[in-house]
């Protein structure tokens, strides 16, 4: 069974209260039991202050409270300022951290205890006390977070107030003080390594006040590591690929963006990157990024150093072959640039060689925009009126070289004209050899005439004017005669049926 002693300091109550509340515990509320409300507000037997006590600018308060039901919270106010909550301490009970404003240094406060039950009721007491509140001051150097090398090096405290009667060098900002000094200058010998604990310094001044100044230096002797080296490509200003480099496999195109990451205790000061052995730029940070661009046709390789150096200079270099393909895939189109054409459609078959893979379009219809070299696909393109028409083909290839093509074609679906020029009338009677000419006229051009006699293809002429002789004896009695012209789209067009009577 719990003594009545440990309930109450768990409980914040008197033990006799605690023993009853264990006592009423071994018996079940009847149901018409009503349960008092509680009014009686907490009991503060201790401040943890006397009056006319000095405070100091800094200090913990361990008041005295208890509760018939339970405290729920405690607040000290130090003057007409700011409020601090206590927490609970398993061994000094409530423990309340203040600060008090230099302001007040020199004066005599009130300072309040305010403490709360479950129910809502307060209870205020106050001390007046005197107040000795000095913010002692300096500047650190190297200052906190400096990065080194291990080894001796010396601390200085500088701008250090006048007030301050001693400056300790302690191990950490609660471990054994290692140096004490009493006067200037404020100079700290620490045998920096990267097993030491960094130093703290702590000024005091004769009342009692102190302020502590950490150095959380960083200590190392490790060059950085680096992790890896990519390049990322970018097509219509989207990520589209990318390569890693410092394995001597990776490629790079025209363009892109070289990144590299490093690790290091101390962190990474700044990051050089050299194309054969030449400087090309540098950054800073973590993660480095550079811009490259090198439209050098012929060149397919450079050697590329990646340094970085750390926050206490020291240096890693990783070095590796940069494989460079800057040139981009090479397109064919058909049908070709000039040709004419004629109907409701044509099939254009588009056609990317390289190295790498193609890149396409949405518009091309693929599942993927990454597809392998070569690559050949056809479209059905309509055509609607005569003239002129482009048939377009952009992609790049995964390194981000473009190439562009566009073949300038032209739609006839206007069928040419032909007539006779020069030729015996039709139903007229020849003999012997009969001269014939004809005209013939197309806006793209005629590719040829041609003479039809009984149905056949006699004669064909492609140059202007079309002229033909037509030997009778080889045709018999009754020769039925047509012109017919095909223009340089294919389309055709034949004249209606002269017939003539061999005499």
């Amino acid at each position: 069974m719990y003594e009545p002693s440990r309930i109450a300091w768990r409980l914040g109550v008197s033990a006799a209260a605690a023993l009853s509340l264990v006592l009423a515990g071994t018996a079940p509320a009847l149901a018409d039991d009503t349960i008092a409300p509680d009014t009686t507000p907490p009991v503060i037997t201790s401040t943890g202050l006397t009056d006319g006590q000095t405070v100091l600018r800094q200090s913990v308060l361990h008041p005295v409270v208890t509760d018939d039901v339970g405290v729920t919270a405690v607040f000290v106010r130090v003057g007409t300022g700011s409020s601090f909550r206590c927490t609970v301490d398993a061994s000094q009970g409530f423990n309340c951290p203040i600060t008090v404003p230099v302001a007040l240094n020199g004066t005599d406060v009130d300072v309040t205890v305010r403490a709360f039950d479950a129910a809502g009721n307060r209870t205020d007491q106050i001390t007046r006390v005197h107040v000795v509140a000095v913010a002692l001051s300096g500047a650190l150097a190297p200052k906190a977070g400096t990065a080194m090398r291990s080894g001796p090096m010396t601390a200085t405290l500088s701008d250090v107030s006048t007030e301050t009667s001693k400056i300790e060098m302690t191990d950490g900002p609660a471990g054994a003080v290692l140096a004490t000094l009493t006067a200037a200058p404020w100079a700290f010998t620490w045998n920096a390594s990267a097993t030491a604990t960094p130093p703290c310094f702590r000024l005091s001044e004769p009342a009692g006040n102190s302020t502590t100044y950490c150095s959380n230096y960083v200590v190392s002797d490790e060059a950085p590591v680096i992790k890896s080296v990519w390049v990322f490509h970018e097509y219509g200003g989207n990520l589209a690929w990318s390569s890693r480099l410092d394995e001597g496999k990776g490629w790079i195109g025209t363009d892109g963006t070289i990144s590299s990451s490093a690790t290091d205790k101390v962190g990474i000061d700044h990051t050089e990157l050299w194309v054969d052995g030449v400087f090309h730029s540098s950054a800073t940070g973590q993660s480095a990024f550079f811009y490259w661009h090198d439209a050098t046709r012929g060149r397919t390789f450079a050697n590329l150093e990646v340094r970085v150096t750390n926050r206490v200079g020291l240096t890693t270099t990783k070095a590796f072959r940069l494989n460079i393909d800057n040139v981009g895939p090479v397109l064919q189109i058909s049908p070709r640039a000039g040709t004419l054409l004629r109907g409701k459609q044509v099939i254009v078959t588009r056609t990317a060689t390289d190295q790498h893979r193609i890149v396409v379009p949405d518009s091309a219809g693929f599942s993927s925009p990454w597809q392998p070299s070569p690559l050949s696909y056809i479209e059905y393109v309509a055509l609607r009126g005569d003239g002129p028409i482009g048939l377009d083909f952009a992609v790049h290839d995964e390194l981000g070289n473009p190439a562009t093509l566009s073949n300038r074609v032209t739609v006839d679906n206007t069928k040419a004209t032909v007539a006779f020029a020069k030729a015996p009338k039709n139903k007229a009677k020849v003999k012997g050899t009969v001269k014939v000419t004809a005209t013939a006229r197309d806006k793209y051009g005629v590719a040829r005439v041609q003479l039809l006699i009984n149905g056949k293809v006699v004669a064909t002429d492609t140059t202007a004017a079309y002229k033909f002789s037509i030997n009778t004896k080889k045709y018999g009695k009754k020769l039925k005669v047509r012109l017919r012209v095909y223009d340089r789209a294919g389309n055709v067009t034949t004249t209606s049926t002269r017939t003539w009577y061999r005499r």
